[in-house]
């Protein structure tokens, strides 16, 4: 962004500051308000630091403009509003952060009924995740005593921006202990239970949110155990998305007998089926499979011993290969396909079973002594 230099602007702004009727829609009309915020300009953040202009900047990022407002404007003081309180000036953050009042005004936003309005919950987020990351034990200790947070999360993570939020109260903690403690926290709240319930063709407003949601604590919870590499400690939000009723249920609920395209879909690209090294997705489509059943998945963990087994049955074409993926992406560890080869141990299959395990192993890439 460029900013326009104007010598008038400053005193321009100080002499509406002057006048006893000014309120915060003039100084928000004024094109170099945020500027002149940015720049430390003493009189503006002081009149932007009263508590009604406080009050009112809340009320723009969260409230619905009036409808008959020019869709050209309707959002012009949402964004300014919200560009005001992002801005690099700490006064605005240590005042909003430290009152409790207005931080219940701007979390009463989440007890909107669902779908949010998507601008607003941008406006939101982005406000929340910056005071998140600026004062982060007042803003957790807030949270935590809401007993409602994690389920109003869950209620609207078909929102982008309330999923973005999620996964930014897991990033933008940098401390240690205050990070540690937020993982604990949701973990109690049980979040990937929460999310993993919804990864569900009747959830169709929100599955795909949810399993990217998943997805991303996987990734994110990898990338901060390979920056602490002397952490002893375990992310307990991987663990349990990695424990095996966990994933039992996943599978069982991406593998709905009230099957959605999109659930399945959604959820699979997001656990890297679509990923080069399980193969090429036309050349998967092309095979035409009647029927696969009892397939085990034999996951090796690491050399302590400590195996984890999953087993679910599938009954759709292709199947195989998309749990596969889906469990090497959760899992992070070697997964391999574990089918009959005799005829004889599976006469209801026969000859055909041969035929399947065979072209399962080519298109995984398997060698024959992985089955």
């Amino acid at each position: 962004m460029f900013w326009k230099f104007d010598l008038h602007s400053s005193s321009y702004i100080d002499t509406l500051l002057e006048r006893e009727d000014v309120t915060l829609k003039l100084m928000e009309d004024e094109e170099d308000v945020l500027q002149e915020c940015k720049a430390q300009n003493c009189k503006l953040i002081e009149f932007l630091l009263k508590a009604e202009c406080l009050e009112d900047l809340v009320s723009f990022i969260i409230e619905e403009p009036p409808q008959d407002i020019d869709e050209k404007i309707k959002y012009k003081y949402s964004n300014i509003s919200c560009e005001l309180l992002t801005s690099e000036v700490s006064q605005m953050n240590d005042r909003l952060g430290e009152d409790e009042s207005l931080l219940m005004k701007l979390y009463s936003f989440l007890l909107n009924d669902s779908p949010l309005n998507p601008l607003l919950a941008s406006f939101f987020s982005e406000v929340l995740s910056i005071l998140i990351s600026r004062k982060p034990e007042q803003i957790v200790d807030f949270l935590k005593k809401k007993c409602d947070f994690v389920e109003l999360i869950i209620k609207h993570i078909g929102t982008s921006d309330i999923m973005d939020l999620l996964l930014r109260l897991l990033t933008c903690i940098e401390p240690p202990q205050p990070r540690k403690d937020v993982l604990n926290w949701l973990n109690e709240e049980k979040i990937i239970q929460r999310l993993v319930e919804i990864v569900h063709p009747s959830q169709e407003d929100r599955h795909s949110n949810a399993s990217q949601s998943c997805f991303e604590i996987v990734r994110l919870s990898r990338d901060q155990m390979l920056q602490v590499q002397n952490s002893t400690e375990p992310d307990p939000l991987l663990a349990t998305l990695e424990k095996q009723e966990i994933i039992e249920q996943l599978l069982s609920n991406i593998f709905h007998k009230e099957k959605n395209e999109s659930a399945i879909d959604s959820s699979l690209q997001q656990f890297g089926f679509n990923d080069e090294k399980f193969g090429d997705k036309d050349d998967i489509g092309s095979v035409s499979f009647d029927r696969v059943s009892d397939i085990n998945f034999i996951l090796n963990t690491n050399e302590s011993g400590n195996i984890t087994c999953l087993k679910h049955v599938v009954r759709k074409e292709y199947t195989s290969l998309m749990m596969a993926a889906l469990m090497r992406r959760i899992s992070g560890k070697k997964s391999t396909l574990h089918l009959p080869q005799n005829p004889k141990e599976d006469p209801a299959q026969g000859v055909q079973t041969v035929k399947k395990v065979q072209i399962l192993k080519k298109k995984m890439g398997a060698k024959q002594d992985l089955f």
